[in-house]
């Protein structure tokens, strides 16, 4: 641990080890997704409750061999009630068929089982992604540890093992793409991020990301990505499920409205808009006004990123502030994928630590807020304010801002 005096090795090692008995309770230790256990079958349900959804998915394709039950609602509710017969979930599948293609394969092992390793390997690849994520930013090269530390520890991967969720997965692809990035890779790093297709909702703003940030050979690579995944799962089980999936998608014109749910925990501009006015006949129009904004935010930022990677010593922050700008867009992301900004907070705390930032103070009081943002949710449900994402915009105005003063710092040197 090379930079890391012997006291702070002793606290650190404290940290992991109560961090790991921290999510080892949150795997082992069973309760309902919500409110006390009954007896019975649903005392079994373990934190991350999500897990529910992925495993009938795969349970339905795996006996039926087709995706039709997948997507059709009732049948996944006659699943759930098998699983759990004295209050069963009310879960709507809408992931593409590679997400239920995969749960299908551990069909063998029972539920608790499958989703206690579920939760336990989302954690750890939070904790590899963190590590890999280090050497992405050679800026930390004697501080690792502590960014190891501050990424198993955070509030967003705690989340994402309460609630049962795949950040882990979508974090570790991030964190391998800025490595391959860093190595000036950009196809490989698209296509590492190609993974995301399985998730849409995220896929779309990390293409939007690079696009503004002018990666077009990443950009390249992520559609190449999409196309591997998409090649796969058709040589498993052919084109039927995506045919269902793609009827669900016609038959379900509204699944982004239907999708917004639990909007206290989600940290987007649509959020941020619609929340005051939720129930109401606002909050849909107000809502698309917020993704709006969103764009005309990515408009904003995107001659700063662009003019950033063109420099290689502010590339990867030209790249980090597009991605976080194009997140803010998304119809829908939840407090566990905040993970999806890893790369503009290790850009933006690398230029704080530098002490190159013309406003220090703004930038460490946002930076420790977004790390915190995923806790703001009571806050947000009471005041019916998304304070979470207020805090997310302001950091990327702030990021761009500071990127807008290096570029004429630059411009100024050079003449």
């Amino acid at each position: 641990m090379e930079g890391v005096s012997p006291t702070g090795r002793v606290g650190l090692g404290v940290l992991v080890l109560a961090t790991a008995a921290l999510v080892a309770v949150m795997a082992g230790v069973h309760r309902p997704a919500a409110g006390e256990a009954p007896p019975g079958v649903r005392a079994n349900v373990p934190v991350g409750g999500d897990f529910i959804a992925f495993w009938a998915g795969g349970a339905i394709l795996a006996v039926e061999g087709d995706a039709h039950g997948v997507y059709h609602r009732p049948r996944v509710l006659a699943e759930l009630a098998v699983l759990f017969p004295e209050e069963p979930p009310r879960y709507r599948l809408a992931y593409p068929p590679p997400l239920y293609q995969l749960c299908a394969t551990v069909r063998p092992l029972s539920y608790r089982w499958a989703a206690t390793a579920f939760v336990l390997l989302m954690a750890a690849l939070f904790a590899a992604g963190g590590l890999v994520l280090a050497r992405a930013f050679p800026e930390f090269a004697h501080r690792r540890v502590v960014l190891w530390v501050l990424v198993w520890a955070s509030p967003a991967a705690v989340m994402n093992a309460l609630t049962g969720q795949l950040g882990g997965l979508w974090f570790a692809a991030l964190a391998c793409a800025a490595w391959a990035l860093r190595g000036r890779r950009p196809l490989v790093a698209g296509m590492l991020l190609g993974l995301l297709w399985v998730k849409p909702t995220l896929a779309l703003p990390v293409a939007l990301g690079l696009l503004l940030a002018g990666q077009t050979s990443a950009l390249a690579g992520l559609v190449l990505g999409g196309g591997i995944v998409l090649g796969l799962s058709l040589a498993a089980d052919g084109i039927g499920p995506w045919l269902r999936y793609l009827e669900m998608m016609r038959d379900t014109p509204d699944l982004t409205h239907r999708m917004w749910l639990h909007p206290e925990r989600q940290l987007t501009l649509r959020t941020l808009t619609a929340l005051p006015f939720r129930g109401g006949d606002l909050a849909a129009p107000l809502g698309w006004a917020g993704v709006a904004a969103g764009l005309a935010l990515c408009a904003w930022v995107a001659p700063a990123s662009w003019r950033a990677c063109r420099q290689e010593g502010t590339a990867m922050f030209g790249v980090a502030v597009a991605l976080s700008a194009a997140l803010l867009t998304a119809p829908h992301l939840f407090d566990y994928d905040l993970g999806m900004h890893a790369m503009g907070m290790l850009a933006s705390a690398s230029l704080l630590a530098a002490g190159s930032a013309r406003r220090p103070r703004v930038g460490w009081f946002l930076w420790i807020a977004v790390f915190f943002a995923p806790l703001a949710y009571p806050a947000a449900r009471w005041l019916s304010l998304s304070l979470g994402t207020v805090v997310l915009a302001a950091w990327v105005v702030w990021m761009t801002l500071e990127l807008r003063e290096i570029s004429r710092r630059s411009e100024a040197g050079r003449s």
